[in-house]
Formats: C-alpha cells, sequence, structure tokens
C-alpha cells in the first residue's frame, strides 16, 4: 500500500521537473527524477522514488521570483511542508535569511 502511494505521489514529478528545466525563464531545476539530472542514477540506486520536492531557481531577481510566487494558481504561497496543500516559497523572503547574497534577497 505505502509502495503504491509513494509512486502515485512522486510519478508526476518528474514531468514536470523536465518541464522546469526546459523553460527559457528557469536557470537550475533541482529533482533527481530525470534521467538528465546529474544525481539521477545515484538517487535511483540509493532511493525508493525520487521525493516529491522540486527546487528551482527563476532568471532574474528577487521580484521575478516573487512574480513566480504570487502568480501560481494550484499552489499556496507558505513556508511550512507540514500542509496537504502543495506550498511554494521564496526562501530569501523569510526574516532570518540576511546571511543570502543581496542578489537573492532583495529586490
Amino acid at each position: 500500500m505505502m509502495a503504491g502511494l509513494a509512486r502515485s505521489i512522486t510519478s508526476p514529478r518528474t514531468p514536470l521537473a523536465e518541464r522546469l528545466a526546459r523553460h527559457p525563464n528557469i536557470t537550475l531545476t533541482r529533482y533527481p527524477g530525470p534521467a538528465s539530472h546529474p544525481t539521477h542514477e545515484a538517487a535511483r540506486r540509493q532511493l525508493k522514488g525520487f521525493g516529491t520536492i522540486i527546487s528551482f531557481d527563476v532568471r532574474g531577481d528577487a521580484a521575478a521570483a516573487d512574480a513566480v510566487c504570487a502568480g501560481v494558481q494550484l499552489i499556496q504561497h507558505a513556508t511550512s511542508l507540514g500542509a496537504v496543500e502543495s506550498p511554494i516559497e521564496r526562501r530569501a523572503s523569510v526574516p532570518g535569511q540576511e546571511h543570502l547574497p543581496p542578489s537573492l534577497c532583495c529586490g
């Protein structure tokens, strides 16, 4: 039962990660599901599935990243991963992230 649930949760992630990786305004996608990802083979050997979190970098400045967070329709803008919704966040916008480079935290 749990293995089937894990497969059903992670299966749509690889096509989404591949689509993000091809998008001209995404500079980096972090998800080991696609065979083209540098850590794919290690993840395939070591993990059961590739997980449920996709991380990506948006081309441009903080305002561009904020626009992505504000523009999503099916995903909630939130910091917590403890809810049932799919969250999105821009880590540099969270208080306490002053150690990040200004290009990531300041519009």
